[in-house]
């Protein structure tokens, strides 16, 4: 029985992502055939503010429809994916000081970011410099949209004895029940279905760790927020 609960459990999700996708779609759509409607409708008076205005309306949501689909199409692409390529020499700092300055843009000053590298200088990692990259970018994405004040840190350091690089992001957020901290990494998964995004991107995450032979997992022991451990191997 506990198989068929898990398929039902499953099947139960991919109805609600559906739905849910379809939702995300419709809502911006509307906007678009809405304002479209309006504006080449010749009984309808608009003097050029209100007309810029819409314009300016459907392009945003026209992006935002082509950011959903752009999601569905490259998580379908890692699915399908059997491994990476760790053909690339990555420096590290490098790499996650570009990853503070995207966050920092999404951030715009509303909570303090912090990184701590505590690599040695110049320190590079054998990985697929692409890969890693979209994993840090979700992780920073995710803490600073799950994060109402305080702080959100990227920590790097070397894994003593394992061999291997640690990345670390924990914020002060509003946290991951205990009992929904594996569900996270399940596709489909959202633990709240009112915030925007698809829940989608913990799910591909762990998928592209594994795939560099490394893993994700969330702190149990951090309870001030949500601490994600991602390891790979050097």
């Amino acid at each position: 029985s506990d198989l068929l609960d898990h398929a039902q459990e499953s099947d139960r999700m991919k109805t609600a992502f559906i739905e849910h996708v379809s939702h995300e779609i419709r809502t911006p759509l509307n906007v678009i055939t809405g304002f479209a409607q309006v504006i080449t409708n010749p009984d309808y008076q608009l003097d050029e503010e209100d007309r810029n205005r819409m314009l300016n309306d459907i392009g945003k949501n026209t992006i935002e429809i082509t950011n959903i689909v752009n999601e569905l199409l490259e998580v379908s692409e890692e699915e399908s994916r059997e491994h990476y390529e760790r053909s690339d020499s990555v420096d590290v700092n490098q790499l996650c000081e570009e990853i503070m300055t995207q966050a920092g843009m999404m951030n715009n000053g509303r909570l303090t970011l912090n990184y701590k590298n505590l690599l040695d200088d110049g320190y590079l990692l054998r990985t697929n410099r692409q890969a890693l990259e979209k994993i840090l970018t979700q992780l920073m994405k995710n803490a600073v949209k799950f994060t109402n004040e305080g702080t959100v840190e990227l920590k790097v350091r070397e894994r003593a004895g394992h061999g291997g690089v640690e990345f670390t992001i924990t914020d002060t957020g509003i946290g991951i029940a205990q009992e929904n901290q594996e569900k996270v990494f399940e596709r489909f998964y959202k633990v709240d279905s009112f915030k925007q995004g698809l829940g989608l991107g913990l799910p591909m995450s762990r998928k592209m760790a594994e795939l560099l032979d490394g893993s994700l997992e969330i702190d149990k022991t951090y309870m001030k927020g949500t601490r994600f451990v991602l390891v790979l191997p050097s």
